[in-house]
């Protein structure tokens, strides 16, 4: 408890009364590793100058070292490394740059890299140091890392990269320092997902701006996957769905079920983005594997400024799907009666429409669509 408190008199006195200075408590705690985490320099002094050993571990794998660098006690650090403390010690899964990079403390892994510390040395799930400070966003520590010969490349046991895991979170400063040192901005996990994907995935579009203005490819790297333009469509970014078009993406490339960039954004109700992609000629006639266009999903989603902006450049109202169903059926059966009537209004001014639901029971039920009262009634 006197360790704890960093209450030094009382220390001293047990000491000097005859405390074992390396005894661990029954959770299998010690008191330099406790002086050690908690920052107690002096307290540190004191433990080591009368025989508690420097290189000791605790139940949980620990030295006073690793304890010291994982909450970025610079001071106690270096003195642990002066004292000879094992700067490559790792515990059950993490080297003691590993967790000092972790934390962000970048004054304390200076102090290891300066005491020899494999900058390289990975985790049990091959994590190096600059991996997880990529991860966090720690660009200070990164630097230094880069600068002591980080590899750029190298690996997890996952396939990812520091700059893909970068890219994954967010991480934009990260993203542009490592591809300032020139790390790959294709490195793709399993041959798949590159930084772009995996920024547009998670919708980081600052980050997959960068990674476009760098001339990250916007083709998929594998049949069937996603592209950028359909990802960036999706999500409504519009500024980046000018930009892919701008380098050469294609308009009406799909992925795998055939959904087309036109067809994910008209379905999440993008207008601006539909707009665009329709005056770049956006072949509205398109359709997935079920055979719905842009305007299903449109109706699907009850999206009017969609809906009309597809009829305006010819979207067919009678195809489809291969389970014989139209876009009206499809506005219908989502309660879109509206959306009926902008349908109807291009042929006639007003009449009841007996569409197929779906079977209840062993009872077909349809319902009656008057498309301009906008009444409804299941029969």
């Amino acid at each position: 408890m006197a360790v704890y408190n960093n209450d030094i008199e009382n220390v001293k006195a047990l000491v000097q009364a005859g405390a074992d200075v390396d005894l661990h408590t029954p959770i299998g705690q010690a008191p330099l590793i406790v002086a050690a985490e908690s920052g107690h320099l002096e307290l540190v002094k004191f433990l080591m100058d009368n025989g508690a050993k420097v290189n000791q571990v605790n139940v949980v794998k620990a030295t006073p070292l690793f304890a010291a660098a994982s909450k970025g006690h610079t001071a106690v650090v270096q003195h642990l490394v002066e004292s000879k403390a094992d700067v490559n010690f790792k515990d059950s899964g993490f080297t003691i740059l590993f967790v000092a990079a972790l934390g962000g403390h970048a004054d304390t892994a200076h102090e290891l890299l300066a005491a020899g510390a494999e900058v390289n040395a990975t985790s049990v799930e091959g994590q190096t140091a600059l991996y997880i400070a990529s991860q966090e966003g720690h660009v200070k520590i990164m630097d230094r890392l880069i600068k002591a010969g980080a590899d750029l490349e190298m690996c997890t046991t996952a396939a990812a990269t520091p700059l893909f895991i970068s890219a994954q979170n967010g991480r934009l400063e990260a993203v542009k320092m490592l591809a300032d040192a020139n790390a790959n901005i294709e490195c793709a996990l399993h041959g798949v997902t590159t930084p772009l994907i995996i920024a547009l995935t998670h919708r980081h579009l600052d980050v997959a701006a960068y990674l476009i203005d760098k001339g990250a490819d916007h083709k998929p790297k594998a049949p069937g996957a996603p592209t950028p333009l359909i990802l960036a469509s999706q999500s409504g970014a519009k500024p980046l769905v000018e930009k892919l078009v701008d380098k050469g993406a294609s308009i009406n490339a799909t992925m795998q079920g055939g959904a087309s960039a036109l067809i994910v954004s008209s379905g999440e109700g993008h207008t601006d983005v539909v707009e665009y992609l329709l005056d770049k000629q956006a072949d509205v006639s398109q359709v997935d594997a079920r055979g719905a266009s842009a305007l299903f999903a449109g109706c699907a989603r009850s999206h009017i400024k969609v809906i009309e902006l597809l009829l305006a450049k010819g979207s067919s109202m009678e195809t489809t799907t291969v389970e014989g169903h139209t876009p009206l059926f499809i506005a219908a059966c989502y309660a879109q009666v509206g959306r009926g009537r902008k349908f109807q209004q291009h042929t006639q001014n007003c009449f009841s429409s007996r569409v197929h639901i779906g079977l209840v029971g062993k009872r077909t039920t349809h319902m009656h669509v008057c498309i301009c009262c906008s009444s409804r009634l299941k029969s």
